[in-house]
């Protein structure tokens, strides 16, 4: 095999010596013979690696030349395909896993059932390759496919499991309601694996306001395993319409359960299915910013930014001002955030509050509050202005490169705030100081020289 693919490139070298000899140099003759040449070659090559393959000698690397054929091969090559085919009970889990993946880069959809049988196969990496090969190749609806792959949803290898959930994706039909039927009856399994991959392929195959699949997902926010928890929520944002009573009801009714992270999940379940302006769930929001649970704290924040129907509140301004006092930093981060988006630059509640808040003792509280004065603070406000250049000379290095920062922002770069700033580059305890006043002031400082 190996000699006649070392005969053809032989002649195809003959007829290019002919066609310079006889034609001369031109281009036309060299682009005609060395296409044949490559030609040639590609196909002695893949004779060469269909040999490899087939009769594997000692000390060779099957995996190797199983990748090569493939790369050699075109898509849907008989022989190529029907070589590897011939791989997938091979002893070793490495060589069967290659043969998976190839056929599906290569292969038609006649091998489907010879890759199927392949999710059975005892190592959780070729029932995950296997997987994803029929992702590749199956056509959508296979009805096979789908019950067999439905069955890896509680594999114990997570990697078969994520990729039987990308496969009944992939392969299923949006809103078919066999497959979604059965994904809802896996909710209740005992396997935790199960439940959170029949979550994760309900979100995205189930058309959205589906009243059963909602039902069923709502109880999952308070499943035994925070991860499901998590994908639950997920899934509701997807599945749910905004308003949706059975999902703000049920979310509703969960906020009084003595877990703390199952109070978080309702709360973040609200901020996405209850509509803006929701009485029930802004009273209910507020009633929870002061919970002994800091993720229910931040979740609490977060939902009352979403659900406030207008900016401006002095109520829920000043409720998300508190938070900025909180004693953990990402419960400060979302009062921030948030508060930004529930008032108006130079809001008249929130700004005393901010200015008030840059003397407090604790320095990670002083550093959220000049971060927001950045975001809401008019340009120019001497007030503002005054009080942020106090504190250039903080002794909490964030709040003083933060200060920097917002100095130069509000202040439009004016010639006094440049001159405190460019104070700041000499700064001697503070390298990081010395950086942050150098970016406001847009000037390079190598500090290479002082390590």
């Amino acid at each position: 095999m190996a000699c006649n693919a070392a005969r053809s490139v032989h002649q195809c070298l003959q007829q290019l010596e002919l066609a310079l000899f006889y034609d001369g140099p031109s281009i036309s003759a060299l682009q005609v013979s060395a296409k044949s040449l490559r030609t040639a070659m590609q196909q002695g090559l893949l004779e060469v690696f269909c040999r490899f393959v087939s009769h594997p000698v000692s000390g060779h690397n099957l995996t190797g030349a199983i990748w090569k054929l493939a790369h050699l091969a075109p898509k849907g090559n008989d022989k190529a395909c029907a070589v590897i085919s011939a791989r997938l009970r091979h002893r070793r889990c490495c060589v069967r896993e290659a043969a998976v993946l190839a056929l599906g880069h290569m292969a038609h959809s006649d091998l489907v059932p010879r890759i199927r049988d392949c999710l059975s196969d005892g190592q959780g990496r070729v029932r995950a390759s296997a997987a994803w090969a029929l992702s590749q190749l199956t056509e959508q609806g296979d009805l096979e496919t789908l019950r067999a792959t439905m069955i890896l949803l509680g594999d114990e290898s997570i990697d078969a499991c994520r990729a039987a959930v990308q496969c009944i994706v992939t392969v299923a039909r949006q809103g078919d309601e066999n497959v979604t039927r059965q994904l809802t009856e896996l909710l209740g399994s005992g396997c935790a694996t199960t439940r959170w991959a029949a979550l994760e392929t309900l979100s995205r195959i189930t058309l959205k306001g589906n009243p059963a699949v909602v039902a069923s997902l709502v109880p999952c926010l308070e499943d035994p395993d925070p991860e499901i928890r998590m994908s639950a929520v997920d899934a509701l944002r997807r599945v749910a319409i905004h308003g949706d009573p059975v999902a703000v009801q049920g979310a509703l009714q969960r906020l009084d359960h003595r877990d703390g992270s199952i109070r978080a999940a309702a709360l973040r379940t609200m901020s996405w299915v209850a509509e803006v302006g929701d009485a029930a769930a802004i009273t209910k929001a507020k009633g929870c910013l002061d919970d002994g649970v800091s993720n229910v704290r931040a979740a609490a924040v977060e939902t009352l930014a979403k659900l406030t129907p207008s900016k401006g509140d002095v109520e829920v301004i000043s409720c998300v001002v508190a938070r900025l006092e909180d004693g953990e930093s990402f419960v400060r981060t979302a009062a921030m955030e948030s508060l930004v988006k529930v008032a108006d630059e130079g809001d008249l509640t929130a700004m005393p509050a901010l200015l008030s808040l840059l003397e407090h003792q604790d320095g990670r509280v002083r550093l959220a509050a000049v971060e927001a004065l950045g975001q809401l603070a008019p340009k120019g406000d001497e007030a503002v202005l005054a009080a942020v250049s106090e504190l250039l000379e903080d002794r909490h290095t964030g709040v003083c490169c933060t200060a920097v920062q917002v100095l130069a922002h509000l202040s439009g770069k004016s010639e006094e705030a440049c001159a405190a700033i460019r104070a700041r580059l000499e700064d001697v305890a503070g390298e990081a100081l010395r950086a942050a006043a150098a970016y406001a002031l847009g000037d390079q400082l190598d500090l290479k020289q002082e390590i």
